[in-house]
């Protein structure tokens, strides 16, 4: 199995979904891993301050409000592109031509 890649907030792609997970002090909040459709960074305005990402179209357990815009702090959260889809047809391809449909990349 391919490990995941973590993204900078920096480098989030605006409507580009991503897995998201809690990474701060002591006990995880109430959402500790999720995903979501990144909207937007709000850049600080001094070095000491966080930059705070926007994310749309939540999913936890089951699908949270389209309208609810979640706002996180970059230095709690870890970011991941969720390629699942792309994980998912590369193993069928290589299935089909390997022929063994036990194979796993």
């Amino acid at each position: 199995m391919r490990p995941l890649q973590q993204v900078a907030p920096s480098n989030l792609v605006s409507g580009k979904q991503y897995l998201i997970e809690y990474d701060g002090p002591s006990k995880p909040v109430s959402y500790p891993k999720f995903k979501g459709t990144f909207v937007q960074n709000k850049l600080p305005d001094a070095p000491y301050k966080c930059i705070i990402t926007h994310f749309r179209d939540i999913v936890y357990d089951t699908f949270i409000s389209a309208q609810f815009e979640l706002t996180l702090q970059d230095c709690y959260y870890k970011y991941y592109e969720a390629d699942a889809l792309p994980r998912y047809y590369t193993n069928k391809v290589l299935q089909h031509i390997i022929g063994d449909p036990d194979f796993k990349f």
